[in-house]
């Protein structure tokens, strides 16, 4: 019976320990949030995603620099999904695991169109 507990106390220790370093790798190990994936995987616990679209991810580096009004609210750090065929833009604030704002993204044509350049006959 001793033998028993024992072991048993054992498998309980174990058991204890795997879930601790189960935890440890899912909370402390550092994410690559330079990779889209992970950037819509964390903004996917807030929102419904485009799932018929990859996005593009950029990163805010210079908020002064910033001169649309959506993205002024952005800081140095800030992760921007930009879905272009939903027409869709996120900010995302990864250090408090927050989104900012969601907004439309305006595409604008070029100016002038295909007209060409070329001189006469």
């Amino acid at each position: 019976m001793k033998g028993n507990r024992r072991t048993l106390l054992f498998g309980f220790a174990v058991l204890i320990v795997a879930c601790g370093a189960a935890i440890g790798v899912n909370y402390f190990v550092p994410q690559d949030l330079n990779d889209v994936t992970v950037v819509q995987g964390k903004i996917e616990r807030h929102v419904i995603l485009p799932a018929n679209e990859v996005p593009a991810l950029v990163t805010v580096t210079d908020p002064e620099k910033i001169d649309t009004p959506f993205l002024k609210q952005a800081q140095k750090g800030d992760k921007v999904l930009i879905y272009q065929n939903n027409r869709k833009a996120i900010i995302y604030r990864p250090n408090v695991d927050r989104l900012i704002d969601i907004g439309p993204v305006v595409i604008d044509s070029p100016k002038g169109g295909s007209q060409s350049n070329s001189k006469g006959d």
